[in-house]
């Protein structure tokens, strides 16, 4: 399985379907975070899942891949008002997710230079 395969994968199960045992799965045991958003580790991970509401889901609009590092761009939808746009950086390791950055900001309704990416 590729990089890319697996961090689609592991997130549509985690995010999407909500099974917390995809962590066991598919992340690794010294799994660093580095999002100001989530408690370090896998225990931060857990509670940020466990904590997201019901209508939470995320709309990838794109995933770019090179060797062992998984860029996710997309929508976070339910966190708030307006969805949240969002670039995750993943990089995998010996066949387990090790390590996640991300970049996140409101979604402005408009935008003047919008070239259709949001």
């Amino acid at each position: 399985m590729t990089a890319k395969d697996l961090v689609l994968h592991a997130t549509t199960e985690l995010f999407g379907d909500r099974d917390l045992g995809a962590i066991d799965r598919a992340w690794a045991a010294g799994y660093v975070e580095h999002s100001a958003l989530a408690g370090p580790g896998l225990d931060g991970l857990r509670t940020a899942v466990s904590s997201l509401p019901a209508g939470f889901r995320h709309e990838r609009l794109r995933v770019l891949s090179e060797d062992e590092l998984v860029v996710a761009h997309g929508l976070y939808h339910g966190l708030g008002p307006v969805p949240i746009v969002g670039c995750d950086l993943w990089r995998v390791a010996d066949g387990k997710i090790v390590e996640r950055w991300d970049i996140v900001f409101a979604k402005p309704d408009t935008l003047p230079h919008s070239n259709g990416l949001f």
